[in-house]
This record gives C-alpha cells, sequence and structure tokens, in this order.
C-alpha cells in the first residue's frame, strides 16, 4: 500500500547496461541498438523517461539524466531495455521493478539485474535515483561544509594577519614598553570584526 500522497521529483541517471543478449543475430545486423524507458507502474499518463539508442552494442553507455516530475511516494519504477528495429517492433532485452523503498528517501546508486534478459543472460542496468529532497540536503550539506572551510580560512588569514603584526610591532619595540602592543591588539580586533 501506497504511503502518504507525497509527491515529490525524482532525478534518474540511467547510466548503462552491461551483459544485454544481442537481438540482431542475422548476418549483416551487427548486435543490438539498445535504449532504456522508466516509468511508474500502473501510471500510463504519467511522465515517462527514455534514453538515446547506442547503435550495435550490448553493454551500451547511455548517462541519460533526467527528472521524473509525477513520481508519488509509494510508487514502484519500471526500467525496460529495448534493442530498436527499423522494420519490425523493437525487441524487449529486459526489465526491472523498483519500489520506492529500495531508493526513497535516501536514494539508490548501483547495479540491478535485469529480469527476462533471456535464457542464459546475466546483464544489469547501471542507475542513480536521487528523490529532489535528498538530492537538495545534499547539496545543502556540501554548502555548509563549503561555508565551514571558509571560515576556518578566514580565521587562518586573521591569525597569520595579527602575528604579522605582532612580529612588525615586535621588532619596534625595543623594549620600549607597552604602549606598541597595545597598538597590535587593536589592530587584531579590528581585522577580527571586518
Amino acid at each position: 500500500p501506497k504511503m502518504a500522497q507525497q509527491q515529490e521529483a525524482l532525478r534518474i541517471t540511467i547510466f548503462g547496461a552491461v551483459g544485454l543478449r544481442n537481438a540482431d543475430w542475422l548476418p549483416g545486423q551487427g548486435t543490438s541498438d539498445p535504449y532504456c524507458t522508466c516509468e511508474i507502474l500502473d501510471a500510463p499518463k504519467a511522465d515517462k523517461i527514455r534514453t538515446k539508442v547506442v547503435n550495435n552494442n550490448t553493454n551500451p553507455i547511455w548517462d541519460h539524466e533526467a527528472e521524473l516530475p509525477s513520481y508519488t511516494v509509494g510508487d514502484t519504477l519500471v526500467f525496460r531495455v529495448y534493442d530498436k528495429d527499423d522494420l519490425k517492433r523493437d525487441d524487449f532485452l529486459g526489465t526491472v521493478r523498483l519500489h520506492s523503498d529500495s531508493f526513497y528517501p535516501s536514494g539508490f546508486e548501483g547495479e540491478v539485474p535485469l529480469l527476462e534478459a533471456g535464457k542464459g543472460v546475466s546483464a544489469h542496468l547501471k542507475l542513480k535515483i536521487w528523490p529532489s529532497r535528498a538530492q537538495r540536503l545534499a547539496e545543502l550539506h556540501c554548502e555548509e561544509a563549503a561555508w565551514a572551510r571558509l571560515e576556518q580560512q578566514e580565521r587562518c588569514l586573521v591569525n597569520l594577519a595579527a602575528r604579522d603584526i605582532f612580529q612588525e610591532l615586535g621588532c619596534r619595540l625595543n623594549g620600549s614598553g607597552r604602549e606598541p602592543l597595545h597598538a597590535a591588539v587593536v589592530r587584531v580586533a579590528a581585522l577580527e570584526m571586518s
């Protein structure tokens, strides 16, 4: 059963496939010309993703990234791989279904075995699936880490500037008292406030 009807776009990358069967086995036809589709199970009117065709390759690399905006938490994604044929119906090369709990809410990246890939064929699909919210959280975490590094660098620069000021004034001290040291502290404080 579906969880609450919470819609959230998914970022899907279909990297490629390995070990597809050769559906173009007649002489002069080369090998399979595969492409992959992704859609939501039992949602015929929902958006559908389709990669480009990679000609003559049973280990295609698509590197296809797209967004599936009509995803609802609890939906199952269906990936299907076909061999593109110009003169007849495209040949089916395999499928995989991924239920929501395998990629939501934390995302998924890896290889999944294709079912119905052909007798004795062990084919896999390489995917990355990120809910938009998880993607944004990952981006925010990176931004926070970048700000923390920047703040640390600024503190180091202030400390280096303070050291340089103290060294410069220390060289001028020559035993003349506390006044130059007080001036250095004021300059360091002004640096930290800016």
